[in-house]
């Protein structure tokens, strides 16, 4: 069955836009805070990995379904690594480093069991969005309680709405990603449409965090600006 004109066109546009907002984020670079940078190298990866589905799907008809196992390896890695630059104490960033080598050691372990490369990697990825939303939700927190800046001011606000979006967005799509190809084309093509629109939401507020007033990021760099007090 053809594929309708709009789901194409909302395809292009979606990838055309996660391509512009890493463009953004390249254009500013020197500008930006190390988080933020963290952030610039997750969305050129997004971007060339879709880039890589389509080649490796349309042109060269390569089932690749396996390349979404490393695309969920290495955005936990790039997320953790942006929640661990705005970590609130010494214990809040051994969390993320300890939650980050079990998710590791868990995905390594499932590649090998429960979830081999023939197959969409519905466990790990709902574990790793599960993990990735509760730090989202703690970050949130941490922020709404903090007045010494503007929440629109606030790079880790936009960052943490856009991953909200993103990560809550698209659960659902992976976390069901076997049950999804037993469904019919249609229905599978309007939910990936929704994933789609929740992508360029996401990057919108990913643009926005680019052009936000650097701020201290960690407790290490706070403790070091009361020092300097």
């Amino acid at each position: 069955m053809k594929t309708p004109i709009i789901y194409v066109i909302l395809y292009y546009l979606t990838v055309t836009i996660e391509g512009f907002a890493g463009g953004v984020g390249i254009y500013r670079y020197k500008k930006l805070s190390k988080p933020l940078r963290y952030l610039v190298w997750l969305l050129t990866f997004w971007f060339l990995m879709s880039i890589i589905e389509f080649l490796v799907d349309k042109l060269l008809h390569i089932h690749n379904i396996w390349l979404l196992h490393y695309v969920t390896f290495i955005e936990t890695i790039f997320t953790m690594a942006i929640f661990y630059q705005w970590r609130t104490s010494k214990i809040n960033g051994l969390l993320y480093i300890v939650s980050t080598i079990l998710f590791l050691i868990i995905w390594v372990i499932g590649k090998f069991t429960i979830e081999t490369m023939e197959f969409g990697d519905n466990f790990t990825v709902s574990i790793s969005y599960i993990l990735i939303i509760s730090f989202i939700v703690y970050l949130m927190l941490h922020i709404m309680r903090e007045d010494n800046i503007s929440l629109t001011n606030d790079a880790r606000f936009w960052v943490a709405s856009g991953f909200c979006i993103y990560f809550s967005g698209t659960f659902l799509l992976f976390a069901l990603f076997n049950f999804m190809l037993s469904i019919p084309r249609e229905i599978m093509q309007k939910i990936f449409v929704l994933n789609w629109l929740f992508t360029i939401i996401s990057d919108a507020f990913f643009v926005r965090s680019f052009f936000c007033k650097p701020i201290n990021a960690g407790i290490i760099h706070q403790s070091q600006s009361i020092a300097n007090l």
